[in-house]
């Protein structure tokens, strides 16, 4: 049989027709006659060999054909007893009988079990097929599932919905109640506030203003006085017409007048101290990052 590559150079490299691209200056396939003909013969030649002459007003003659070639092809493989051929094939009706003689419809089975001399019904097994492999009950709507690799669940199976976790979370049971699934909350970092910091202080000196006070005086108090004792001799010689008188000086001690203080008053003042504590800290963030795997996360929706 001849493709239309066989017959013409404008198909393309697979032997196929094409439409052509004027912009990348392929031309579309010319629709040769030689081919044309070639698949005439070609059909011609099954009705021929179904023993059907063409007839120009029937439309369905090469099913026909087709048909015709097909049942006279497995007439004589169509056998009505049982057999050890790896050829033949026997028919529906003959396998009905010998299955009718040979099997006890009592032990056809409608529910699954564990018996050994009994069979299932084609029923039953399509039942308990579905229920085994039912998506539904396999994965309801609301279940989440994990994946080591990249795989999408909207895909591997299909008419359900699933929606995705999200990126970069770290998963965190519900109430018992559900009232606050699916919210989302938290961060991989945070800053800390002045009242979240424990309570601390800072070493601090300070050194006062200067101040001259200079040169101060006691008030004026404690006058007193001591008493004295002063001792003299005189003598008197007389002479020719004159007198002579002399004496002499006795030096003592006072006596004690007791200890004694001074008041030295300043009056009330102050003194000035200012100053500021050496700087502290950056208020960086704070990495609070947990270890982890990281997982692909689904749930699905519907």
């Amino acid at each position: 049989m001849k493709k239309i590559g066989d017959v013409t150079s404008t198909a393309t490299p697979a032997g196929e027709f094409t439409n052509g691209n004027v912009a990348a200056g392929i031309a579309p396939t010319i629709l040769e006659g030689e081919w044309f003909n070639a698949l005439q013969r070609e059909v011609l030649n099954v009705l021929l060999k179904a023993n059907i002459k063409q007839d120009p007003e029937v439309d369905d003659q090469l099913t026909q054909a087709i048909l015709k070639l097909a049942g006279t092809a497995l007439g004589g493989k169509i056998k009505q007893t049982l057999g050890n051929s790896t050829t033949d094939v026997v028919s529906q009706n003959t396998v009905t009988e010998e299955v009718n003689k040979k099997l006890d419809k009592t032990s056809i089975l409608q529910t699954t079990g564990n018996a050994t001399d009994k069979v299932m019904s084609q029923d039953a097994v399509t039942k308990a097929l579905q229920n085994a492999v039912n998506i539904n009950t396999l994965y309801p709507v609301g279940v989440v599932i994990w994946f080591a690799q990249n795989k999408n669940p909207n895909t591997l199976f299909p008419d359900t919905k699933w929606q995705y976790l999200g990126e970069n979370k770290t998963i965190r049971l519900a109430k018992a109640d559900g009232s606050n699934v699916l919210t989302s909350g938290g961060a991989d970092a945070i800053k800390l506030t002045e009242a979240q910091l424990p309570a601390h202080g800072h070493p601090f000196s300070a050194t006062t203003s200067s101040y001259d006070y200079g040169t101060k005086n006691t008030n004026a108090t404690g006058e007193h006085a001591h008493n004295y004792t002063n001792k003299s001799e005189s003598k008197r010689a007389s002479g020719d017409g004159w007198n002579v008188a002399s004496g002499r000086n006795v030096n003592a001690t006072t006596s004690s007048s007791g200890n004694h203080v001074h008041t030295l008053w300043l009056g009330p003042h102050t003194h000035t101290v200012s100053g500021t504590t050496g700087k502290a800290g950056g208020a960086s963030e704070i990495n609070i990052t947990n270890a982890f795997v990281t997982l692909m996360g689904w749930y699905r929706i519907s």
